[in-house]
């Protein structure tokens, strides 16, 4: 059974199609006659652009400077394994130094 709308509504916009004005900022127009923006007029200023070069230069080099870190993470043995290798110590503990040691030189820390 298909339920009723029971909202009220109003008539006159049924079936219509509005225009808005065109939205404009500093004499540039940065939204359609349909009031969509116009992403090509959206423009930040040459200060703007330059702080945000920056920023994604200075994001870019610490990512390349702690990539390391992420695949050292990958290559170590858990923390449940290297406690039990320390606890049961001997070979267990020289064969985890073995494993730690080879993560280590596969993913040098950069100078």
């Amino acid at each position: 059974m298909a339920r009723k709308n029971t909202a009220a509504v109003d008539s006159s916009f049924v079936g219509k199609r509005y225009k808005t004005r065109p939205y404009v900022v500093g004499g540039k127009q940065v939204r359609s006659d349909a009031g969509i923006p116009l992403v090509e007029d959206i423009l930040f200023t040459s200060d703007q652009n330059t702080a945000r070069d920056k920023e994604e230069a200075a994001f870019a080099t610490n990512q390349a400077a702690t990539q390391y870190i992420t695949e050292r993470v990958k290559g170590y043995p858990t923390i449940g394994d290297q406690l039990d290798a320390l606890w049961k110590g001997g070979d267990d503990q020289a064969a985890m130094k073995v494993i730690v040691d080879k993560v280590k030189s596969d993913n040098p820390k950069p100078e």
